[in-house]
């Protein structure tokens, strides 16, 4: 996009990644940085335009389609080149970013837009309201789209002027700009301007963890993304170097694979919920930075009950439980895990070490990224590890995408979890308009879920990100994403 007066320029950045036409978008100024970590060295100068920000990612990019992608090492690039109607600020507020705002009609079915003035895409280019219909529409009619639960509301959308659109819903839908928000509804040009899907997007790529923090040190890249728990305390101690844990809207999970017998059974999953230690987790593989889970929904998620009943740390209620399943005595079962992450490595031992305490014996099958994601997203695979992540400050997302088999997409997170009950209080949350209402809803919705024990959330992991003193004003949001436009460099 084409900056206005006064405005930080984003074009650098667009350069260096070579990808399309994607929107990058002129906002409000930045605030004061209210994360968990320094955002970097004082300088009385003030912030200065210009320089090279390295940056160091915790894993490959693989898919460059927002509408088509949830892995993380994609999310957290695409949407420094594509962006969205409206964003979440580094406070967790909803802000208007390519629109100026909206209007709802009495019945909250009809909602009207216009977009910022201004505004163009990286080949100079306008943007218009027929882009924005093209983009958010590809995503909702693309049945194979990992988050296209989330415009399952929108019954039509179209332009009105060039910089006008309204959108038709099928029913009142509390989160829907919440869902606008999401990265998969980031704005492409109309049509890809006359390209394939293949041709539009690319492909890059980039190092481990423990090779950006080495990096990090040295000097050879101004940010390290995703470092390990491991490194905080050296991280800490280091000459030039902040870093910071920013709480965020994710949990750690142990998932089951319902279509297989044993998980089938919820005594089975009620058991081994009961045969972790989530504290022991805690401390050791995630050194003290994630604090123990108790629901699924993350406290920092509006709605999050902290007086979720818990199926906490209890061997002879395991052992009880398991003895009113069908594998009383115990089996074997495989626990799947990413070769890329040694907290997961750590945490995937603690378990294994547990349970065998129920005569229940796991053999840990680690693989590379892309053949984990592939496993699990088959059902190929027993047990695994992996994060949920809200994408959106509306539970709706996690809730839809781990709850409803159906709606969401992924089969319940590829559990294949299905309880109708469960079922309709995350409809009910979605339709209904009043606050207090919605937190019961989502209160006896955390209960339901963490009875039948689908998954076990272990713990409540940060953000773990570090950077040399000479970048100034460097937040993280709670979704896990970035904004860059406000970094500046000494």
């Amino acid at each position: 996009m084409k900056d206005p007066p006064g405005s930080l320029s984003r074009r650098d950045l667009m350069r260096r990644t070579a990808i399309g036409a994607g929107v990058l978008a002129f906002g409000p100024a930045a605030q004061a940085c209210s994360s968990a970590g320094s955002s970097g060295g004082t300088s009385a100068s003030g912030p200065k335009r210009g320089g090279t920000l390295t940056f160091g990612r915790g894993t490959g990019v693989v898919n460059f389609d927002p509408a088509n992608t949830i892995a993380d090492s994609d999310v957290y690039t695409l949407d420094k080149i594509f962006e969205p109607l409206y964003i979440t600020d580094p406070q967790g507020k909803l802000i208007p970013w390519l629109v100026l705002g909206h209007t709802v009609s009495s019945d909250a079915k009809t909602w009207t837009f216009t977009l910022r003035p201004g505004v163009k895409f990286s080949d100079g280019k306008p943007l218009t309201a027929d882009d924005v219909v093209f983009s958010v529409m590809r995503c909702a009619k693309d049945t194979a789209g990992p988050l296209s639960y989330l415009d399952a509301a929108i019954k039509s959308m179209h332009a009105t002027g060039a910089r006008t659109f309204v959108a038709e819903l099928t029913q009142p839908w509390a989160p829907f700009i919440s869902d606008l928000s999401v990265y998969s509804n980031a704005i492409v040009p109309k049509d890809l301007n006359g390209q394939s899907a293949q041709s539009f997007f690319k492909k890059p790529v980039i190092a481990d963890e423990n090779q950006r923090v080495l990096q990090l040190k040295s000097g050879t890249i101004d940010i390290a993304g995703s470092a390990p728990p491991a490194s905080v305390s050296g991280l800490k101690s280091a000459s030039g170097v902040s870093v910071g844990l920013f709480p965020g809207w994710l949990c750690d999970l142990l998932l089951f694979n319902e279509k297989i017998p044993k998980f089938a059974d919820r005594h089975v999953r009620r058991a081994i919920a009961h045969a972790i230690d989530r504290k022991a987790i805690s401390t050791a593989a995630s050194f003290g930075t994630a604090p123990p889970a108790g629901s699924f929904i993350p406290p920092s998620v509006q709605f999050y009950d902290p007086k979720t009943p818990v199926l906490g740390y209890d061997l002879a209620a395991a052992k009880a439980e398991l003895s009113q399943s069908h594998f009383p005595h115990g089996f074997s079962t495989k626990l799947l895990v990413p070769s890329s992450n040694a907290q997961y490595a750590a945490t995937a031992q603690i378990i294994q070490s547990e349970l065998q305490k129920l005569n229940i014996s796991v053999a840990i099958q680690s693989l590379d990224d892309a053949s984990y994601h592939q496993e699990f997203q088959s059902f190929h695979y027993e047990m695994f590890l992996n994060w949920s992540v809200n994408d959106i400050t509306d539970p709706d997302d996690m809730c839809t995408f781990q709850v409803d088999p159906k709606a969401g997409g992924s089969d319940s997170y590829w559990t294949s979890y299905n309880n109708p009950a469960a079922i309709a209080l995350v409809h009910q949350g979605e339709t209904t308009q009043d606050t207090a209402q919605r937190a019961k809803i989502y209160s006896t919705l955390q209960a339901v879920v963490s009875a039948d024990a689908p998954f076990i959330p272990l713990d409540y992991p940060p953000y773990i990100f570090a950077w040399r003193n000479n970048v100034h004003n460097f937040k993280v949001i709670a979704s896990g994403a970035y904004r860059l436009e406000s970094v500046w460099l000494d």
